[in-house]
This record gives structure tokens, sequence and C-alpha cells, in this order.
């Protein structure tokens, strides 16, 4: 028989990580996130939009999704690693396919934040140390996500071992790369635009000005052009009479 209570939790779970507290706060500013910026419920969006100190109440509510019913399945209900793992899975998935938004969620990522602080506090540590890197290094919030989930995937296996943990790492990163699709379009399009800069700035300036033809050169290609468009007339009219000047007109008919 199924043990209900592990059933509970998932459901319980995915109620709690579907509450948009990205959208609410920001309605409370006066501002409607899925109108504004990316669109997004997630705290990044909401930082840029209804300012930073509302960004950062979202990242610890989102993380707090996460967080709260691990602990207490673990505290209260006393579930073990695995179902354990299927509840953080089961916040993760209501932060990204809310049932109160019609599915249309954030990201996951400050909510897989909060999970695997409550599993795996070292792990999290290493993945939030390289995350923490990359965006100094590069100023860019996604990228650090993506960078800092395939760590934290890496570190579960080296660092906490169990499997059940690795999995729940490797399907959380999963959902942050298919979630941050239009954010890695971009990051290449911008990638390939630099690299576009670079190598014509690394081209001699000689190659960039458009080629000019000698004088002589020119005067023949105008002259190849003017007679094979006159040539082309007149094997169309069969008869090609070209007109003469004004003047020879003119001394012409004079008696």
């Amino acid at each position: 028989m199924i043990d209900p209570i592990p059933i509970a939790a998932i459901i319980g779970a995915y109620l709690i990580g579907a509450i948009p507290f990205g959208l609410l706060l920001g309605k409370a500013a006066g501002i409607d996130v899925r109108e504004a910026g990316s669109g997004n419920i997630g705290a990044t969006n909401v930082a840029r939009t209804a300012g930073k100190k509302i960004g950062v109440l979202t990242l610890f509510l989102d993380a707090a999704k996460g967080a709260l019913p691990i602990s207490i399945g673990d505290r209260v209900l006393h579930l073990p690693s695995v179902w354990l793992c299927a509840v953080g899975l089961a916040a993760v998935i209501g932060h990204v396919f809310p049932i109160y938004l019609k599915l249309r969620g954030g990201k996951g990522v400050a909510t897989a934040l909060g999970v695997f602080l409550a599993l795996s506090p070292a792990s999290t540590g290493v993945a939030v140390a390289v995350f923490l890197v990359t965006f100094l290094v590069t100023k860019i919030v996604s990228l650090g996500s993506l960078i800092g989930a395939i760590v934290l995937t890496v570190a579960s296996w080296f660092i906490d071992g169990r499997p059940e943990v690795t999995v729940l790492a490797v399907v959380c990163t999963l959902i942050i790369a298919v979630r941050h699709q239009g954010n890695i379009r971009r990051m290449l399009e911008q990638a390939d635009l630099q690299e576009v800069r670079l190598r014509r700035r690394q081209l001699p300036s000689s190659s960039l000005k458009p080629k000019r033809l000698p004088p002589g050169s020119r005067k023949q290609w105008r002259s190849s052009r003017w007679s094979s468009a006159k040539s082309w007339c007149c094997r169309a009219s069969r008869t090609c009479r070209w007109p003469t000047s004004p003047l020879r007109s003119s001394s012409r008919s004079t008696p």
C-alpha cells in the first residue's frame, strides 16, 4: 500500500512552490512584472522593474519555497532521502509551472537554490561561489545561473555522494537550461556579433575601404558596356540609326 504522507508532501510542495511571490510583490509596488522587462516573475526581472530591494525579497521568498518543504519533510515527517528529492523537484516544478498563473512561472533558479541549500549545503556553497565569480566577470545573471547549475551537478556527485541528489541536480539543470533558451540564444548572437567586430578590427584598414578601378580600366569598362548595349540594340531592331549631334544635323539642313 502506498504511503499517503509522501504523496501529500509532494502535492504540498508543488502548491507552495507555485506561489508567485515576484508577481505579488511587484503588484504591491504598483508594477505587473509580467508586462515589464522580460515578463518573467523571477527575482532578476523583479529587481530590474520594481527595484533591487523587492528583487532581493523575491529571491529570499522563492528560495524559501524550496527550502521549507524539504525542512518539513526531513524534520517533521522524517521522509527518506529519495522522497525528499521528489519533494524538492515538486517545489521547483511548482515555481516553473504554477497552477495559479496558467503554468506560466519563473525559471526555477531561486527555488532550486533553496532546495539544495536544505538538501546539500556544501555542494550548494560551491555552486553559489561559481555563480558569483561568473556574474562579477561577465555581469550576466543567466550565464552565472547556467554555469552554477552545472557545477552543482558535479559537486553533488563528488561532495554529497547520494545518487538521488545528483539525479535531482541533473533534472533541475535541464529545467533551468530549457527555461533559459531565449537567454542562451541572445548570448550566442552577442558572441557572434563580438567575433565579427573583432575580425573587422584585425583586418588592415586598406581592406575595409572599397576598391577603386584605375582610370584606364574604368574607361575601358565603360566603353565595353556601351559597345555591348549598342550591338544588342542593333540585333533587336535590325537597323540601328544612332542620332547625330544637333550641330551636325543643322549644318546638313542649311542650303
